[in-house]
């Protein structure tokens, strides 16, 4: 029976990482899809880490059906008492307002930073990333049993069409 009453799941951010390591180029593997993913393919993001400031950049790109490159931009911002949970912030409606979001880093491959997934605190938005475009079918299988035990609602979440690789130019 449903509780109009009962507390919101929260999934629990990882409290440190290395913002170096974190930087880079990501493959979006699978995600739970908006609006304005759902035809999107060869997904990516790349965070650039600003030292003075402590935020990241992130711009997001990827291909609409017409083969045209779409991109946006983003900053994200540790938490100061945990780092792993963070503030996206978009801007919406061609500038004129942003998008605040929370954004919780709930796995990490803290040895080598090949995969991560980011989720909302609730579990409701997923994003399943990795350095490579593609992923090893019994990692990805191994990254849904661990975001179910933590809470994450994966049953909307959907892989990510990499059938190329983006030409992005990434300046360092």
């Amino acid at each position: 029976m449903f509780n109009f009453f009962s507390e919101p799941v929260q999934v629990e951010a990882i409290n440190a990482f290395d913002e170096i390591q974190f930087c880079g180029l990501w493959y979006e593997i699978a995600s739970v899809k908006g609006f304005f993913q759902t035809e999107l393919k060869n997904v990516s993001i790349d965070i650039q880490w600003d030292q003075d400031t402590g935020i990241f950049q992130v711009e997001n790109a990827g291909f609409n059906p017409s083969g045209e490159r779409v991109v946006s931009n983003a900053t994200l911002t540790p938490g100061s008492e945990n780092p792993g949970k963070m503030t996206y912030v978009s801007p919406f409606l061609g500038g004129l307002l942003n998008q605040t979001q929370e954004r919780h880093l709930v796995v990490l491959d803290e040895l080598n930073y090949l995969y991560k997934v980011v989720s909302s605190p609730t579990g409701d938005e997923c994003w399943i990333y990795s350095r490579e475009p593609q992923m090893d079918d019994y990692l990805y299988e191994g990254l849904m049993d661990q975001l179910k035990e933590l809470k994450v609602n994966i049953e909307k979440i959907t892989k990510t069409e990499q059938d190329q690789i983006a030409d992005i130019d990434i300046i360092y």
